[in-house]
């Protein structure tokens, strides 16, 4: 008989929360008492590891992940026999005297073996607690890491070798693509070479006030790891505007098209905004066709509004128009609302220029897309690892709406050979809407990360 069973096991410490988080936040260290060993089965967010005295082999896997939150889940690949499921996750909280540290487990299996299994798993924990409060009354030379990512604080496994490449990125080129599947005649993109990863693509998208020179801080860098181009959408910047309305399924024709243009094997999306709609949208109807999957200030776009909802974004934005204004009319606006506090002069310039430049015939072809979705997004379609990243201050895409969305991916059901759920997010403290702009070094560091990751052999 399959019987479900959960363990929840709690401890309060003095220290902080961030004290405690850097004790437990490397998946595949080996800091706990009963790991002998502990390794990576790079590229892949799977650990291997042994207990003391055994040669029994234990595999799993990272499901979820942020710094941000100071949390993560994994899944039990192989290890104990007769066991159907075991997830199980980590989180360091704050309170007003140090931090709660809760580490949880749900197991599904075998009634007898399952009641074992809990006993000795609520063991594990509790051992793991005590490690932790040894370790804690040690000094230690370490760095605290800041569950608040701030762009200087990486997490990577003890001994592990910086990927980073020798060559230096190649000069970027502007191409125009034209023909077989690109149905809107001409598109224009910024397109960075490079020597590393060549069957790679990671495309930029930017979102609906923008065009591709917002993605100007993220090609040189991204280069260095893999080819990357980033493209106008359709009526934007030099792309032509399609003859009908534009659909989203359009857009990714297109982004087909560039990916058969380059020859890339290996697709990867970086969303902004519309552009992430756009990414998700791809991701869920071709998961055969991506690598990879990063969303920066979005994902579900109106897809999840209901009809009064869209509609009232829909004329909320044409009014304006329709009085005869053109986004340069009221691209200082827009500015203002999707800024953060700290954005400089030169960041909100570059928002109010590539807001200004949109024709008002794209701008309002692109919003008649954004708010007639096809349908609702179904996460259990997602078969590519995603990283999702929001600005502290978006007030489009604020944190806690976006954490929901990357527990959403992790929690939905998928078929039993799907693969298992790999996403992490993060929030870019400082940051407003277009945090890849505000705070380039940040979203840099947490892309590269991951791109290094994908494309590790």
């Amino acid at each position: 008989m399959i019987a479900p069973r959960s363990v929840h096991c709690q401890r309060h410490f003095s220290h902080s929360a961030d004290h405690v988080w850097q004790q437990v936040h490397d998946f595949y260290s080996d800091w706990h008492p009963f790991i002998a060993r502990c390794e990576q089965e790079s590229p892949k967010p799977i650990r291997r590891f042994t207990m003391p005295g055994s040669t029994q082999v234990y595999r799993e896997q990272l499901t979820y992940y942020s710094a941000t939150q100071r949390c993560f889940r994994y899944e039990m690949l192989a290890g104990i026999a007769g066991v159907k499921r075991y997830q199980a996750g980590v989180t360091v909280a704050p309170t007003d005297e140090g931090c709660l540290l809760s580490w949880w487990a749900n197991i599904a299996g075998d009634e007898q073996l399952v009641h074992k299994v809990a006993q000795g798993t609520a063991e594990v924990f509790e051992a793991g607690f005590d490690a932790i409060e040894t370790s804690l009354r040690t000094p230690s030379p370490q760095p605290i890491a800041h569950g608040r990512f701030i762009g200087n604080g990486a997490f990577k496994r003890r001994g592990a070798k910086d990927s980073g490449t020798t060559a230096p990125p190649l000069p970027m080129r502007e191409r125009g693509l034209g023909g077989e599947g690109v149905k809107c005649g001409t598109l224009t993109l910024t397109h960075h070479p490079s020597p590393n990863n060549p069957d790679y693509l990671c495309l930029f998208l930017h979102g609906i006030g923008g065009n591709r020179s917002n993605w100007d801080d993220q090609l040189p860098a991204i280069a260095e790891i893999m080819p990357c181009a980033a493209l106008d959408l359709r009526g934007y910047g030099d792309s032509a505007l399609g003859d009908q309305p534009t659909t989203v399924d359009d857009y990714c024709a297109d982004i087909r098209a560039v990916a058969k243009h380059f020859g890339a094997q290996k697709l990867i999306l970086a969303g902004l905004s519309y552009g992430s709609w756009i990414a998700t949208h791809f991701a869920l109807h071709y998961p055969n066709e991506l690598a990879g999957l990063v969303l920066c200030g979005g994902c579900t776009g109106m897809s999840e509004a209901p009809e009064a909802v869209r509609q009232g974004f829909l004329q909320a934005r044409l009014e304006p128009m329709n009085a005869g204004q053109t986004p340069a009319d009221f691209a200082d606006n827009v500015v203002q609302m999707i800024s953060g506090p700290q954005a400089s002069d030169v960041h909100k310039a570059a928002m109010r220029d590539s807001m200004a430049a949109i024709p008002a015939e794209t701008y309002r072809d692109a919003l008649h897309c954004f708010t007639h979705p096809p349908g609702r997004f179904d996460f259990g379609q997602l078969a590519c690892p995603a990283l999702l990243l929001t600005g502290e201050h978006d007030q489009l895409a604020p944190p806690e709406e976006i954490a929901g969305v990357a527990l959403r991916m992790v929690e939905a059901e998928r078929p039993e050979d799907a693969p298992l759920p790999d996403v992490r997010f993060e929030v870019l403290v400082g940051a407003g809407h277009m945090a890849n702009l505000e705070q380039a070094n940040g979203y840099n560091q947490l892309l590269g990360e991951f791109l290094r990751r994908l494309s590790a052999s």
